[in-house]
């Protein structure tokens, strides 16, 4: 309400609002080195993208829109490892990295599912390429760090993605189709559960 209130009054336009709060709340968060503060600056640093492309941006669609945050939030976890591993800040606490590892999972899943189903090929051959090569990384980073956050995210998008691919091209009645997507997702998560089972009392024995 007091958003609205403020459009009201002065007649701008919201990512104008959120622009000049994301802008003004930048040094403050870069100074206190709080997790909870930089999470809010990002909330509104990507509110204000949305709302700048909704109203005054290029028009484009929801595949370029997540694609470009998810580039953006992904640009902001390797810049906060790379500080971290230079010595230029503390480890960042993990409940942070997590959520924006989350927030990146599912731009990427929303961005590829809205090119499957609007039909942008060529930006979402861009969205596959990009989530092959963070998707990639992450994994790498879980094995070497015996994590399995990543490794429940990323089959979960996975799974996700290619059901709707199956969804989109597959062109049986209504009843066939539902029953090939649960055989898929049933027997998916199945196998991924079984790995990750397997992985914990491999890294992390009966604990």
């Amino acid at each position: 309400f007091a958003v609205f209130g403020q459009i009201y009054q002065t007649g701008a336009d919201t990512y104008d609002l959120f622009l000049g709060w994301t802008v003004f709340t930048l040094l403050w968060a870069l100074a206190s080195r709080f997790e909870p503060l930089w999470l809010i600056w990002l909330l509104l640093a990507n509110t204000t993208f949305v709302f700048y492309v909704d109203q005054a941006g290029p028009g484009w669609a929801a595949v370029t829109i997540c694609l470009i945050m998810a580039a953006f939030n992904t640009a902001v976890v390797l810049l906060l490892y790379l500080l971290y591993h230079f010595g230029k800040i503390t480890q960042p606490a993990q409940w942070f990295m997590k959520t924006l590892g989350l927030t990146v999972a599912g731009c990427i899943t929303v961005s590829i599912v809205t090119g499957i189903f609007d039909h942008y090929p060529r930006v979402m051959v861009l969205s596959a390429l990009f989530a092959a090569l963070v998707y990639t990384t992450a994994v790498y980073y879980s094995y070497r760090e015996k994590s399995l956050f990543y490794l429940c995210v990323i089959p979960l998008s996975v799974i996700i993605i290619i059901t709707m691919m199956i969804a989109d091209h597959i062109k049986f009645n209504d009843s066939s189709l539902f029953i090939i997507i649960t055989m898929f997702i049933v027997t998916s998560i199945t196998l991924v559960v079984k790995q990750l089972t397997y992985l914990n009392k491999k890294w992390h024995g009966n604990n």
